[in-house]
């Protein structure tokens, strides 16, 4: 007949603790303990003999914890000239993205983009189309002139086998769009005006100024006469002119 009760209480605190996965007392419980080794003290109560006796403890992870990103917020600006299929933004690998500190399956991370109803077009424009690496592929053309903002949801959530245990978190990548040399200069439509470009024809009535200075009147009148004398060999030598003069 063996009593077990004589085995070590510091061992039996560090089963239950972890056996708990929780709190015992203040303390918590260590992240990378993968089995415990338990030595039992068995007593002989009639020889009170000692036989001591090692039972291993094998401790396995449950899913009790959800991924967490880094930070809340991610932001990218790219060209609108950007082809489709190029990879926009890879801030979600290694680190930088979400962790889990659940072991195997329910530590590893995978990423999708989520539907936002503030923005529904974002989950159209970009994917996520490996899903363990988190790289945002372009997947629609972009247009600067129609919008200029993107916001993505980004789920990260881990592998438990059992898809209904899986847990997730949820990030915003705010993508900016950048303005591209995609059209050239254009005219913009003629418009007419009430002024002298508007396309009317104009009229002026042009006169003789009226001279009442007798002097200057008989200066006009010989410029006149020495013009005609003038046109009148014009005429004779090279060709046929004819003027019209309208004296006051």
């Amino acid at each position: 007949m063996f009593d077990y009760a004589t085995c070590s209480k510091r061992l039996l605190e560090e089963y239950l603790l972890v056996r708990n996965h929780g709190q015992t007392g203040k303390k918590k419980p260590p992240s990378n303990i993968q089995s415990i080794v338990v030595v039992l003290d068995c007593l002989n109560l009639r020889v009170g003999s000692v036989i001591k006796h090692e039972v291993r403890i094998i401790v396995r992870d449950r899913n009790d914890n959800s991924p967490s990103f880094q930070q809340s917020r991610y932001h990218v600006e790219i060209n609108e000239l950007t082809p489709v299929g190029t990879t926009i933004f890879t801030g979600f690998s290694g680190r930088n993205g979400a962790t889990d500190i659940d072991d195997g399956p329910n530590g590893q991370i995978e990423y999708v983009i989520q539907y936002n109803p503030n923005d529904p077009e974002s989950s159209q424009t970009f994917d996520i189309p490996l899903t363990l690496s988190g790289a945002v592929v372009l997947r629609r053309r972009l247009n600067y002139e129609e919008k200029t903002r993107y916001y993505v949801i980004v789920q990260a959530n881990d592998r438990a086998p059992n898809p209904n245990n899986r847990r997730t978190s949820t990030a915003t990548l705010t993508v900016d769009v950048l303005d591209g040399d995609d059209l050239g200069p254009k005219f913009l439509p003629c418009e007419l005006v009430n002024n002298t470009r508007d396309c009317r024809p104009l009229t002026y009535k042009a006169s003789l100024p009226e001279l009442t200075d007798p002097w200057f009147k008989f200066y006009w009148y010989c410029a006149i006469a020495l013009f005609g004398l003038y046109l009148l060999l014009d005429m004779m030598m090279y060709g046929t002119v004819i003027l019209i003069v309208a004296l006051p």
